[in-house]
């Protein structure tokens, strides 16, 4: 249901964020790290800063090191930044 309201709005913020939380649940850190990413771009402020805050919760969860928090953390920056 949340990849079809994505599809059919992919400015849905909050699908968005709920499909990073179900791939982070699964242990799909680059997908959850993707959509967080993606919503850092197109709207920055959702949910008090979810998205960046939700990026930092899995860095640590990745013990703050690793392919996937070497190659997103200067991703989210260059996004925020």
């Amino acid at each position: 249901v949340l990849t079809e309201r994505l599809a059919a709005d992919p400015s849905d913020s909050e699908a968005r964020y709920l499909l990073a939380a179900h791939s982070a649940a699964r242990g799909d850190y680059q997908a959850a790290l993707d959509h967080l990413l993606s919503l850092i771009k197109r709207d920055r402020g959702y949910g008090d800063d979810a998205a960046r805050k939700g990026m930092v919760m899995i860095f640590d969860l990745l013990g703050g090191e690793g392919p996937l928090v070497a190659s997103y953390r200067p991703k989210m920056l260059s996004a925020l930044y």
